[in-house]
């Protein structure tokens, strides 16, 4: 993937001494770049650099995806729908006439130091997040203030960002979206999107986004990646208002996929409301039919108590799960995992840490060593690479079709474009790794990855893995909704078999 580097007083270094004097400016440049042709094609078989791996990743990528046997028609989605009010995250804290200051991490915000302080944090370690502001007043002046900058207005909220994706890129599906529908937010939906009576209300819950570019700085702080921070006072959402809605309109519609989200915005309640939601969600789960397959979307929680709470209570009663790098590593710091030094695993884990995770994660709430849990299939995506496990024998197929279809579309979304140009793209992951620090073979197994065979598939403990690299886009035009777009392809080419 790298080009070779002659250092200054190697070969080429002496032989420019000795025969400078010999040859003219223009035949020396001759010499100089026939050697760098040289050693590119040595060193860069494919095409040279991490660049010209664009094209043999993509290539792959269109051999791999296929639709499964079994393909998806009928999907229900719920329940948090909202506006997304997407301004750029610097312009609107200046326009508060607010300074740069110190950066720190809030489970929720209260003032417009906060923010600023949520912001600086995000920045600094490249971690989107999301948090309820629990001052309206405050709240409301960031929304007006944001009318007077630039600012666009988006389908927001993990279900309803789902059910449009899927209506999107998938002609023959049908889907029922469950959730607080405000009338701008209606005029943005797919005109196929069925919704029920419940649903449709005169005012929209409205999310911030603020989205700052890779390389953005804030006073002190520069950029590490493209992302954003999301926050809002939504009661309608946050107390999960359309929960009890959501079970009646599946006996009319009859779905064969079940897609939730929206438990993480219960972080903003008291530990009492929360708890008894939660039992609320436990009841859904076990009323739905069994062999209904239920895939919950994660998404950002601060409070790592009612991240252990929700755990417990959803992981076990769903057949599949979406989550981040950020996600992973606070539900196994909330459970207080064994065999993990949180303190060493960097914001951005690599392949090994990810699967270590993940093998905690299965082993802990996961079918294969817990009878009662429906759990066989877990989704994790980052910014470089995701990975599908799938327990072996289990109702899940078509896993490596699924985790290429998901790293196919976060780039693609991510730069606004339907094909892949080299120069729009580039190669984040290591060119080789380790597939984890605890397992004694896995660990001392470096892995290669060749662009034109990216995907990579292994077993561990009764479960397979697939991982797929992205192609990070290097200029993201939007950042909100990646994880919903990747879930939904990957979900879409995902094949669940009932056993009957």
């Amino acid at each position: 993937y790298r080009i070779a580097e002659p250092t200054v007083g190697g070969v080429w270094g002496n032989f420019g001494r000795s025969s400078v004097s010999m040859f003219s400016t223009q035949t020396w440049l001759g010499l100089v770049l026939v050697g760098v042709a040289v050693l590119y094609q040595r060193y860069c078989p494919e095409g040279g650099g991490r660049d010209a791996a664009v094209g043999p990743v993509a290539r792959s990528w269109e051999e791999i995806i296929q639709k499964p046997a079994q393909a998806v028609r009928r999907i229900a989605v719920g329940v948090n729908s909202n506006l997304d009010m997407i301004v750029s995250a610097t312009e609107l804290l200046r326009a508060l006439n607010i300074t740069p200051g110190a950066s720190a991490d809030h489970t929720s915000l209260d003032s417009l130091q906060d923010l600023q302080e949520i912001v600086s944090y995000s920045m600094q370690h490249c971690a989107g997040t999301e948090r309820f502001f629990s001052n309206l007043e405050v709240f409301q002046q960031t929304v007006q203030t944001a009318t007077t900058i630039p600012h666009t207005y988006h389908i927001g909220g993990n279900a309803a960002l789902m059910a449009q994706k899927i209506l999107e890129v998938e002609p023959q599906a049908q889907v029922l979206l469950v959730g607080h529908i405000g009338s701008s937010l209606r005029k943005l939906l797919h005109p196929r999107m069925a919704t029920p009576t419940f649903s449709s209300q005169s005012r929209d819950e409205v999310h911030m986004i603020l989205e700052y570019p890779r390389g953005e700085e804030w006073g002190a702080v520069r950029a590490t990646c493209a992302n954003r921070v999301i926050y809002s006072h939504d009661i309608t959402n946050s107390k999960m208002m359309a929960l009890e809605a959501f079970q009646p309109s599946l006996e009319s519609f009859g779905p064969d996929l079940v897609i939730l989200s929206g438990a993480h915005l219960l972080d903003g309640q008291t530990e009492t409301f929360w708890r008894r939601r939660l039992g609320d969600i436990t009841q859904l789960l076990a009323s739905l039919p069994p062999g209904l397959p239920v895939h919950w979307e994660l998404a950002t929680i601060g409070d790592l108590t009612f991240f252990h709470s929700l755990a417990r209570s959803i992981f076990s009663a769903t057949d599949s799960l979406g989550l981040n790098e950020q996600e992973l590593v606070s539900v196994a710091r909330a459970a207080n995992a064994d065999g993990f030094d949180f303190g060493t695993i960097p914001a951005k884990p690599g392949v090994a840490h990810v699967s270590d995770l993940l093998h905690w994660l299965m082993q802990t709430y996961g079918a294969r060593s817990t009878p009662e849990s429906r759990l066989t299939r877990v989704h994790f995506h980052s910014l470089t690479f995701h990975i599908i496990a799938t327990v072996r024998g289990g109702p899940w197929g078509n896993g490596r079709a699924a985790v290429a279809a998901g790293t196919r579309v976060a780039g693609l979304q991510a730069c606004d474009v339907t094909r892949f140009h080299p120069a729009e793209f580039e190669l984040r992951i290591p060119p080789s790794f380790t597939l984890s620090h605890s397992d004694p073979a896995l660990s001392t197994t470096r892995v290669r990855l060749s662009p034109s065979a990216p995907t990579v598939a292994w077993s561990r403990g009764g479960v397979d893995y697939y991982l797929s690299p992205v192609l990070v886009c290097r200029r993201p035009v939007k950042t909100v909704g990646l994880g919903d777009a990747i879930s939904s392809f990957a979900l879409l080419h995902s094949e669940f078999r009932t056993t009957g």
